[in-house]
């Protein structure tokens, strides 16, 4: 046998971290997509010393590429997605608080409507009602931007009254963003809300015509394959519901 390349203290340290990343990411602390490729470069790079230097993985590129192919296969065509200011660090971290980086397009490039008919849910009353569609108090967007969102199949924060959560969560996911996380997630062969509803801050007016205004808000779930939104009146968003949470969407505020 030829001379070792580590003392006994070094082989013994380096097992040992290899045995705490298969345990981190057995319990899932630590995502496999993050492990897996850091590992296998390690072995690829024993193998072949060339390419050791190989090009440190961009995973804010990956996710607007992802994007990009994503609304050119449902048909809506966005001529630019600027890509993230985020790190491979800020992406774990992320992911590890259960929180998946997402794109909502500006308004003017593919409206809610347009969105809502190329995955499917044209004939959705918050697409084709008007006078349904006058009631909610709509936020749309003269830009792109990328937010971060809860992707946990059951909603979190369940028991928790709207009230509560428009005031403590930094900022509750709406109506239109929501579509796109659910979309998305679903593509990925993950559904939201199944057994759950999500309250977001998209708030509707419940008042008659001639009355006053009076704002409640509208919460989402899954039913039958697709996005189902149903409205709560404003003496319900301070009721705690066992089966209704909330998902916060914090937007990233930078973006090359």
């Amino acid at each position: 046998m030829g001379e070792r390349a580590v003392t006994d203290a070094q082989e013994l340290a380096i097992r040992r971290q290899a045995d705490e990343v298969v345990k981190r990411v057995l319990k899932g602390t630590v995502p496999f997509d993050f492990a897996s490729p850091r590992l296998q470069a390690i072995v690829v790079g024993a193998e072949s010393p060339e390419k050791v230097g190989k090009k440190k993985r961009d995973i804010a590129e990956e996710r607007r590429q992802l994007f990009e192919d994503w609304y050119r296969q449902i048909g809506s065509f966005i001529t630019f997605i600027p890509k993230p200011m985020v790190s491979n660090r800020e992406f774990v971290r992320r992911a590890q608080a259960g929180q998946v980086l997402f794109y909502r397009h500006a308004t003017d490039d593919v409206s809610y409507e347009d969105f809502m008919k190329a995955v499917g849910q044209g004939d959705h009353l918050t697409v084709t009602d008007n006078a349904e569609r006058a009631k909610i108090v709509w936020e749309p967007t003269e830009t792109g931007y990328w937010f971060w969102a809860e992707t946990s199949a059951k909603c979190p924060r369940l028991k928790t009254p709207w009230n509560t959560l428009i005031t403590t969560i930094t900022r509750l996911i709406n109506l239109e963003e929501y579509a796109i996380v659910w979309w998305v997630c679903r593509e990925a062969g993950e559904t939201l809300d199944i057994s759950t509803w999500s309250w977001t801050r998209t708030c509707y007016n419940v008042a008659a015509a001639g009355e006053p205004e009076r704002l409640g808000a509208l919460r989402v779930t899954a039913d039958d394959g697709k996005v189902y939104v149903h409205k709560h009146d404003p003496e319900h968003l301070e009721v705690s519901y066992d089966h209704e949470g909330g998902r916060s969407a914090e937007v990233v505020k930078n973006a090359a």
